[in-house]
């Protein structure tokens, strides 16, 4: 009995801490697809300056 609940216990912990990485994983990688997004959106907005397409 005892191992069985070693077992779910080291599995529980697993599965919280890879979630965890997870969504540190996505936010980071949220973080650099907008940086990106918002470099081009500048890159446009210094081609084309208040022309309607930049609005």
């Amino acid at each position: 009995m005892n191992e069985i609940l070693t077992i779910a216990i080291i599995l529980i912990f697993y599965v919280i801490t890879s979630f965890v990485g997870y969504r540190l994983l996505v936010k980071t990688i949220d973080a650099r697809i907008q940086m990106a997004i918002d470099g081009v959106a500048g890159a446009f907005q210094d081609i084309f300056g208040d022309s309607k397409l930049a609005k």
